[in-house]
């Protein structure tokens, strides 16, 4: 056995399912072997492996046993000469195994390689090739400066900035995402260190081999694609403690004690520092659409208040007491309604704002309709204000998609071309119909013609997103498209074997995927969110009519415990018949999604339950409430 590839999987199955296809393509002709340690992914990858992969080897861990523990549990059965350990969200080039292996076996004294990696929008990952930390490094990339400063060989010291990003270069440390060696090294370091549990066992690794007088390289001339984001999201406090608190714990076990103690002080202050800069930066890109929409409907409702006010009452104030919170109980009412009518959940789209404010502002006029006569001020006001607003909330998601302000995107306002055969556009197509983002698809291109075609049809139809088909395309060809259009378009991957769609546009957020048995309703921001809204309203109102329900359940007690476990979120009133990863998840339920559940076996069970998750709407809850009222003590 030549080699014996290992990769630690976490709940990313339709990412490992097109690494795995594109290690297939890179082992043919080699002996080797597939070993996957799945870290008690709940995302059903297992039976997903078993399903497509049947010939790759499985360890099934109970629980997340982090990165280190889990590429040692792969190792201890690898029976290959060669080991090499491998990320879930990666695609490598056909040829990136056999030319590693060639490069360890024309030196002496190697002790792993490390290849050029770039994310999921064709820019360079300098994580590529690093040296070890220390605590001025530290400081410049923790502040930003090395990212600034990238090709600088005093501040980006930590990334050898200086050091040609094409070219094969002797170096400290490699990424763990691509990291290839001799069995007998890796056995003569003991494996990873097991107290890192995710980032820095890398490093740390790199650094006993150096210890054992092998050397590191750096085979720029190599690469793969590494969607990162997969297993954290980044940049946020989570990830700034984890990765800078493992470099805490590899300054502490290699340095001189006087000198971790610096670092490790230094570096703490700087974690805090980051945190809160990480935590702010969150905030205001999580509110900022938000906060935007509540300033735009209180300001439309104020200032139309104030021309009602001095044009058609002339001059006359509104004479209610309740004048003072009106304008803000409106404003949330419109916001609450835009909310629940998906306002958020493509940012960018001036249509989906368009439809959410009209239904907000429907859902504000029923709102006004039910208010007492003493806490109403005028219906004109509330009309046309929200009229004002919806025509404002509109045109600034147009503006912000054109001048592209705060880095979002409307990935559903993409015009894409599929670089393929007539077969595979066809199953594209077919596969992106179900998530309603057939319509992008501007043009195919065939795979003779796809160079000069390609290039053509990003000027002519203003192209700004490629979709490869794989294994039609290979990697190789793919990676170099992607470097030679990566400012000017993003990517998609299709794998017809698995029928599967992934993409990756910002390597700091979870990448995005497409597959057939993920076109579920309640997959959906809206739905879950809809679903989360009945349950809210309902045992809200059951809670408040709580002695109803002690007259009319027979174990009334238990159903308003169950309605207080689903107003906080702990439970939800329909669920399914029986739990498995195939479906979304759904909180533990009162009651089930067929109501008839005796008069039905389980074959037919099962299939109400994918019914219930494909189709998913709300008032199939409110009528399974409704018809099982008495049933709510279950």
């Amino acid at each position: 056995m030549l080699v014996s590839v290992i990769i630690v999987n976490y709940n990313v199955k339709y990412f490992l399912g097109q690494c795995l296809a594109s290690v297939q393509n890179a082992l043919l002709g080699i002996k080797a072997e597939i070993i996957v340690v799945d870290n008690a992914s709940t995302d059903n990858s297992c039976a997903y492996l078993k399903t497509y992969f049947p010939f790759v080897k499985l360890i099934e861990n109970t629980t997340n046993a982090g990165f280190s523990k889990a590429c040692n549990a792969g190792a201890a059965i690898a029976l290959g000469e060669f080991i090499l350990f491998l990320n879930p969200d990666t695609l490598i080039d056909e040829i990136v195994v056999k030319e590693s292996i060639a490069f360890i076996k024309s030196q002496k004294n190697i002790g792993a390689v490390g290849v050029q990696m770039i994310d999921g929008s064709g820019k360079f990952l300098p994580e590529s090739k690093r040296s070890f930390p220390s605590v001025i490094s530290s400081f410049y990339k923790l502040t930003g400066l090395a990212s600034l400063f990238s090709s600088s060989k005093k501040i980006n010291k930590y990334g050898l900035g200086n050091f040609n990003k094409n070219e094969i270069h002797e170096v400290d440390a490699l990424c763990g995402a691509f990291m290839l060696m001799p069995k007998y090294v890796f056995t003569m370091c003991n494996g990873f260190d097991e107290q890192f549990f995710m980032y820095g066992e890398d490093i740390d690794l790199c650094y006993r081999i150096k210890q054992l007088n092998y050397c590191n390289y750096y085979l720029g001339n190599l690469s793969i694609i590494h969607f990162k984001g997969e297993s954290i999201h980044k940049p946020n406090i989570k990830y700034t403690k984890i990765f800078y608190g493992a470099m805490k714990v590899f300054v502490e076990k290699h340095y001189a004690k006087t000198k971790a103690i610096q670092y490790a002080t230094i570096i703490q202050w700087l974690i805090n520092i980051t945190a809160i800069a990480a935590f702010i930066k969150q905030g205001v890109r999580k509110f900022f659409l938000p906060l935007l929409d509540v300033v735009i409907v209180y300001a439309s409702l104020f200032r139309v208040k104030q021309i009602w006010v001095n044009y058609i009452k002339n001059g006359v104030e509104f004479n209610t007491y309740f004048i003072t919170y009106a304008i803000p109980l409106y404003t949330i009412a419109f916001v609450l309604a835009a909310v629940v009518s998906g306002i958020y959940d493509n940012v960018y789209k001036p249509s989906k704002a368009l439809l959410a404010s009209v239904s907000a502002t429907v859902v504000l006029l029923a709102f006004y309709s039910l208010l007492p006569e003493n806490i109403r001020f005028s219906r004109g006001v509330v009309l046309v204000g929200s009229i004002v607003a919806t025509i404002l909330i509109t045109v600034s998601r147009w503006v912000l998609l054109h001048f592209k302000i705060g880095n979002y995107q409307n990935f559903s306002l993409l015009k894409s071309v599929i670089i393929g055969t007539e077969q595979m556009a066809e199953n594209i197509i077919a596969l992106l119909t179900k998530f309603n983002l057939q319509e992008k698809i501007i043009t195919t291109i065939a795979i003779k013609n796809y160079t000069k075609e390609l290039k053509e049809n990003i000027t002519r139809f203003n192209i700004n997103e490629i979709i490869f088909s794989n294994p039609e395309l290979s990697v190789h060809e793919i990676i170099l498209i992607m470097k030679q259009y990566a400012k000017q378009c993003c990517f998609s991957f299709y794998n017809s074997s698995t029928n599967t769609i992934i993409n990756s546009y910002n390597k700091n957020k979870t990448g995005i995927s497409y597959s057939v048995n993920g076109a579920f309703n309640l997959s959906m921001s809206y739905y879950k969110r809809l679903k989360r809204w009945v349950d809210i309203v309902a045992s809200f109102m059951l809670l408040l009519t709580f002695p109803l329900q002690l007259l009319f359940i027979k174990n009334g007690f238990k159903a308003i415990k169950n309605c207080w476990q689903i107003f906080i979120g702990y439970k939800t009133f329909v669920g399914y018949h029986f739990y498995n990863n195939h479906l979304p998840f759904i909180k533990p339920s009162v009651i089930q999604c067929s109501s008839t559940k005796n008069a039905l076996n389980k074959e037919v069970l099962v299939q109400a339950d994918k019914q219930y998750a494909k189709d998913y709407d709300y008032l199939t809850d409110i009528k399974l409430i409704i018809f099982n009222y008495k049933q709510l003590d279950k």
